[in-house]
């Protein structure tokens, strides 16, 4: 969910994930989850129907994106999708471990941008003072950069960093609120707090410094302690499951299919795509001819064989 991991449950036979916004609000939501399923074949009319999961809501913008085998082709498909052109091949050959560990450095290096993009958008958010998104941002830079040491460290010292200055925040507004309901009837009150904090306690590094600076140094030195302590308890209690990314070898020609819309949701109402495919004619040798080659050498070895060993006889 939105790069980070998310521990889904089920409720009968429906597999439930928690949602959450993006920590960029100007970015949408992204849910990523792997499936596996056997597609049958001659189904209503198709050599094979492609199953895939049922949602239960509607969807706009599906896409379907299929790699074929060289060797042939889609000529009939399901009249609900529209076809897109198809791409040139992308990894001709078999897939070995070098083009497996190829695939999985390139994930790598665009799991590092994203990472370090989000560093970036969480340190802006912090300067603007949108903490709850700042903390979701650093967050998912730590998930993400899970592969490089040196970055995995600072989106981890930046998170942790982050979350001590909001318990200590917390901690300093709420001693101070208590003091000024005390002090309520007394001539001389405090000084108001520079800001309020509401339901999702945003407040810029100057309001935060102005809260501080009205602290004596004593105070703020014990809540440091304290905003510690209850940082270190919340991530020791809060166990996160890592995800299993597959890095999946791509091979073949891509075919895209789409679908602007599907209304009809839950039971029965899957994503589905059938397909009839036919075997291209290449021109190339079928894969018994080289058989038959070392066949005829064989014999023509044998036959001269025979001829030698009669001249000599003679």
């Amino acid at each position: 969910m939105n790069g980070e991991s998310s521990l889904p449950w089920q409720d009968g036979d429906q597999v439930l994930i928690p949602l959450e916004k993006n920590s960029d609000p100007s970015q949408p939501s992204v849910v990523e989850f792997f499936y596996a399923g056997r597609a049958p074949a001659k189904v209503r009319g198709f050599d094979y129907r492609l199953p895939g999961p049922e949602f239960d809501l509607p969807l706009q913008n599906i896409t379907w994106t299929l790699h074929v085998d060289d060797r042939w082709q889609v000529t009939k498909w399901d009249d609900r999708w529209q076809r897109q052109a198809d791409l040139v091949t992308l990894a001709p050959g078999r897939v070995g471990l070098e083009s497996y560990l190829s695939l999985a450095s390139e994930r790598r290096k665009a799991r590092t941008v994203q990472a370090e993009t989000l560093l970036q958008k969480g340190n802006q958010l912090v300067e603007q003072g949108d903490q709850q998104n700042a903390r979701k941002a650093f967050q998912a830079a730590m998930e993400l950069s899970q592969h490089d040491a040196a970055l995995n460290e600072d989106a981890r010292v930046q998170l942790q960093t982050l979350k001590q200055q909001q318990a200590v925040v917390g901690l300093n507004f709420f001693n101070r609120g208590n003091l000024e309901r005390q002090m309520a009837n007394a001539p001389e009150q405090p000084a108001a707090a520079p800001f309020q904090l509401g339901e999702k306690a945003n407040y810029t590094q100057q309001q935060a410094k102005q809260l501080l600076d009205q602290t004596s140094s004593e105070d703020n030195a014990a809540f440091m302690r304290l905003a510690d302590r209850l940082v270190r308890q919340q991530d020791a209690a809060v166990s996160k499951a890592e995800a299993i990314r597959a890095t999946l070898p791509v091979q073949g020609r891509s075919v895209t299919f789409t679908r602007a819309l599907q209304v009809n949701a839950g039971p029965g109402a899957g994503l589905e795509l059938g397909l009839n495919f036919d075997q291209l004619t290449t021109g190339r040798a079928p894969r018994f001819w080289p058989l038959v080659l070392v066949a005829m050498g064989a014999g023509l070895l044998w036959l001269i064989g025979r001829r030698l060993v009669r001249r000599e006889s003679k």
